[in-house]
């Protein structure tokens, strides 16, 4: 095929990945400041932060509450991605441990708003939204509790909001540990 030898005595990632550039939706700080260990490929890893866009958002298109956000002290994010979307694993119990403290606006963006009113009730301070736009939302919040999507950290991040991740299934317990050890959050 034209390609050169395997290098002899290197470790196996240096020759399977390839010698072209590498975009990592990431910082250096979520690999525990590790960079990849062949010279070659750390040459070519371009860190690049979080892959987002700021589209243009419909005014009509936002939660008819939606200046409350914007002009509250303490608003907490509460999601839980697209996957594992079981309102009862996370959001839940966040809504449980946070709704008794009326200086908290809580936010839980979720397409399950009408199964989690049923089971918490309608709460002074909770909010609900099927979606909201991250990057209109992200800016607003304290805190995001998150079931620890790469993607929802990292955007939260880039708007330096500290994180609770408490997902346990795909990739959310090392994401976490991610988190932790950056300091971003528990």
């Amino acid at each position: 095929l034209g390609l050169e030898p395997l290098p002899y005595g290197e470790p196996t990632e240096s020759f399977t990945y390839s010698p072209f550039l590498h975009i990592q939706a990431s910082s250096p700080v979520l690999e525990f400041e590790l960079l990849p260990k062949p010279a070659g490929q750390r040459e070519h890893t371009r860190f690049v932060g979080p892959l987002a866009t700021q589209v243009t958002t419909n005014p009509d298109l936002l939660p008819p509450w939606w200046d409350e956000i914007v002009t509250h002290r303490r608003v907490v994010g509460i999601t839980q991605g697209t996957l594992a979307m079981d309102p009862t694993s996370l959001i839940i119990p966040a809504i449980e441990a946070l709704s008794g403290d009326p200086d908290l606006l809580l936010v839980v963006a979720s397409p399950h708003e009408e199964e989690i009113k049923s089971r918490v009730g309608d709460l002074p301070n909770v909010r609900y939204a099927k979606w909201i736009p991250y990057h209109l939302f992200l800016p607003q919040l304290c805190l995001l509790i998150t079931n620890g999507g790469y993607g929802s950290v990292t955007q939260a991040l880039s708007h330096k909001v500290p994180l609770i991740c408490a997902g346990q299934t795909e990739d959310k317990r090392d994401t976490a540990a991610r988190v932790s050890w950056a300091g971003a959050g528990i």
